[in-house]
């Protein structure tokens, strides 16, 4: 029987990713992203190519929230990358240092409440057209201690024991 299961699932799984290449999306993205403000955050954007006779032309990033909307970056495979003088610039940067030719995720650091609202990753291609995925990026607040948050810590009665050392009791110890 569980010979059975670990033959039918992987096939299972095959088909399903093969019948969204050839008729379902072709760029994947994750639908919502949590980042925490300070923090590094990645949104990923992947290009599924079904049909083999695609030439990607350029892709695009670009943010909007219910007032404004913003091009990030975009990438020609004839003309480079262009990163758009946005809120952005000096925070965002493709995941991978290569062209973003079929995996254009983005990485935006030190994440602020102003970076929440809609992203959107698309591929221009030659003959099929464009295609779009989207991230909704949540920014929370941090709510982790820095270190000059933390308190001293004073234990008393402690056992220390090391590996291959006689055991040795202390009556207090400081940290």
């Amino acid at each position: 029987m569980m010979d059975l299961q670990n033959v039918i699932i992987p096939l299972l799984l095959s088909y399903t990713t093969v019948f969204t290449v050839l008729h379902g999306q072709k760029v994947v993205t994750d639908l919502k992203v949590t980042g925490y403000q300070g923090h590094d955050v990645t949104l990923l954007c992947q290009y599924i190519n079904g049909n083999t006779e695609d030439k990607i032309l350029q892709m695009q990033w670009t943010w909007q929230n219910e007032s404004s909307k913003y091009e990030i970056m975009v990438f020609s495979m004839d003309h480079g990358l262009s990163l758009h003088d946005t809120f952005l610039k000096d925070r965002v940067s493709f995941r991978k240092s290569s062209p973003p030719i079929y995996e254009a995720s983005i990485i935006i650091k030190d994440v602020k409440m102003s970076d929440q609202g809609v992203y959107s990753c698309a591929y221009t291609t030659f003959p099929s057209g464009s295609h779009t995925g989207q991230t909704t990026l949540t920014v929370l607040e941090d709510t982790t201690q820095s270190p000059s948050d933390l308190q001293d810590v004073t234990y008393s009665d402690v056992t220390i024991l090391k590996p291959g050392k006689a055991n040795r009791s202390t009556s207090q110890l400081s940290f």
